[in-house]
């Protein structure tokens, strides 16, 4: 008995825990996208990004410290090196030389120097240029944050249409199923035509290919789904979301209200980021005209002897100023001035055509809108008729004043009506997040 329970424990476990697992398999679109935002490498290299941004600024910012470096030698001199002077101050005769060494066989040496910049006007430009840089990769970060929110959304949505049509075409087959059975017995009973069985048997077969081809259509899209979210494609999830609510989350009136400025869209929020810094760059190159100002000094002992023994160290110290003035260069920094200047000016012209863009696809996403609310009015209106024509149909099948053709051909009129209009509610739900990413929301 105490096996027993320890069995039933462990497997009740095991299904709890599977379950568990699989509950956990199926995905609203809004989890799928905070899914993206942690697993997604684009996501992931951009917050790197900002992070070497901001090491960028920490480099740059550094050459305006203080540089302070530490020296130390010892040599031995094997060999000391010898220098002529004339005999006649020892007492030669004139003309001759005498072979001197002044250069002991030890020489130990330690200091330490530092430097520091006073004025430099490219240093001050570098330094603001780097921290417009950092704010540049953060709007960088933010679009790659929409980009990734965007490519997640189309996915999630494609996956969904594919699913609600695979419950069609299921649906459709149960139909196809029962009316196979009913007709197959009354044909044994001699009250129908061989015809009309195989002509379900048909619908039946080619139902069962387009459910195999959407099934192995929707593991593709499911893994594309996990590929932009930047998990595991073999593991793919289930959308759980329905195309009705979302359609009710993307409400075409919150958008369509809304008053379009192509300046407010990170796009050309990153361009006015990349003039500005084409701005300072062309202010630094300036810069490179005015002189350069350091201050420096150094502290250093030494000692010598022809023994490994130092019974006395020599200090140096000095301290000074050291002014560099830029005079001729042969106009190479009038040249780069010159090359910044034009490639801003081709700058504002990308930044005024892209924002000519923008509103055309604003413009565009609008359109499309309206295009397809009218088309999923209409898709509604053709699945009530179609659904109205089956009714009666399957009403004179059923009293018997029906043929099987025109309850299949009714059947597959309702089938293809009910997929049209998840295809129409799929391309409002997409036209409107159009709309939603032409605004920049």
């Amino acid at each position: 008995m105490k096996r027993l329970l320890i069995v039933v424990s462990f497997c009740s476990f095991y299904f709890l825990s599977k379950a568990q697992n699989d509950a956990s398999q199926n995905l609203t679109l809004d989890q799928a996208i905070e899914l993206g935002f942690k697993y997604n490498a684009s996501i992931k290299n951009s917050a790197i990004d900002i992070q070497l941004a901001e090491q960028r600024v920490r480099e740059i910012l550094s050459s305006g410290l203080p540089q302070i470096n530490g020296t130390g030698s010892i040599n031995d001199y094997i060999k000391s090196p010898v220098s002529l002077i004339p005999a006649q101050i020892f007492g030669g005769p004139a003309g001759t030389y005498t072979e001197v060494s002044f250069v002991p066989k030890y020489n130990m040496s330690g200091g330490i120097s530092a430097s520091q910049l006073l004025f430099n006007g490219s240093y001050f430009y570098g330094v603001k240029a780097s921290k417009e840089y950092a704010e540049f990769v953060k709007i960088q970060q933010a679009k790659t944050k929409f980009d990734v929110e965007r490519d997640i959304t189309k996915a999630y949505l494609t996956v969904l249409t594919a699913q609600e049509t695979k419950s069609i075409l299921e649906e459709t087959k149960k139909r196809i199923d029962k009316q196979l059975s009913d007709i197959s017995e009354i044909y044994k009973q001699g009250l129908t035509e061989k015809l009309d069985v195989d002509r379900l048997k048909l619908a039946q077969s080619q139902l069962i290919q387009q459910q195999d081809q959407l099934n192995a259509s929707i593991l593709v899209l499911k893994s594309l789904l996990n590929l932009q979210m930047g998990y595991d494609v073999n593991k793919p999830f289930s959308p759980s979301s329905k195309l009705e609510d979302l359609n009710k989350k993307f409400d075409y009136a919150v958008y369509s209200q809304t008053n379009f400025d192509p300046n407010n869209k990170i796009e050309i929020q990153l361009l006015n980021k990349a003039l500005d810094l084409q701005k300072l760059n062309i202010e630094a190159t300036k810069s490179a005209y005015f002189p350069t100002l350091a201050a420096f000094g150094s502290y250093q002992k030494n000692g010598q002897n022809n023994k490994f023994n130092f019974p006395k160290y020599y200090t140096t110290a000095l301290v000074g100023v050291q002014l560099s003035v830029p005079i001729f260069d042969g106009f190479n920094k009038d040249a780069k001035i010159k090359q910044a200047k034009l490639s801003l000016t081709q700058s504002e012209n990308t930044k005024a055509s892209v924002q000519n863009a923008l509103t055309m696809a604003y413009i565009n996403a609008n359109t499309n809108v309206n295009n397809a609310k009218n088309q999923l009015e209409l898709n509604k209106q053709t699945l009530n008729l179609a659904q109205t024509v089956y009714n009666i149909t399957k009403a004179k099948y059923d009293e018997g004043v029906g043929n099987s053709f025109e309850l299949i051909t009714a059947d597959s009129d309702l089938k293809n009506a009910k997929i049209q209009n998840v295809v129409a509610q799929f391309n409002l739900l997409n036209s409107i997040f159009d709309l939603k990413t032409a605004i920049g929301k």
